[in-house]
């Protein structure tokens, strides 16, 4: 497996226009600062950039538009985490499929499985990323 060693990675929020929708030009000026200001790669949508907030569909238009925009100028980290593990597992591979350099995902939220079934979810969407992965759960499991 490759290793990624990014440096600083930045995470943009999510700016929205008025009608909840994802203001893209506004997320691509977000884009340009935190390029200039050194990131060393991009990690998107994470839950500070309102994941949690984006449909399956509205994600993966998300993330299209950062890895068009970002242009191999830094590595692009997908942040995948749902608390479907399908749903997770199926962003990991889209990501990856899309140029993702890494595969970011958390433990399901909203609900607490035992530790086989975290264990299990992890396992699924490592499969599916098929590139570096990095997990996290919460303290106490």
């Amino acid at each position: 497996m490759n290793t990624l060693i990014p440096g600083f990675v930045h995470t943009p929020v999510t700016p929205f226009t008025s009608d909840l929708k994802v203001d893209y030009a506004c997320l691509e000026k977000l884009l340009e600062f935190h390029l200039k200001s050194g990131a060393e790669a991009i990690a998107t949508p994470m839950h500070v950039a309102e994941s949690v907030s984006l449909s399956d569909v509205e994600q993966r238009a998300h993330f299209d538009f950062v890895m068009k925009h970002v242009n191999g100028r830094v590595p692009v980290l997908a942040h995948v985490s749902d608390s479907a593990t399908g749903v997770a597992a199926s962003r990991a591979d889209y990501a990856q499929a899309h140029g993702a350099k890494a595969i970011i995902c958390t433990s399901p939220y909203y609900w607490t499985p035992p530790a086989h079934m975290v264990h299990e979810h992890f396992a699924q969407v490592a499969k599916a990323a098929k590139s570096p992965f990095t997990f996290s759960t919460r303290q106490g499991r």
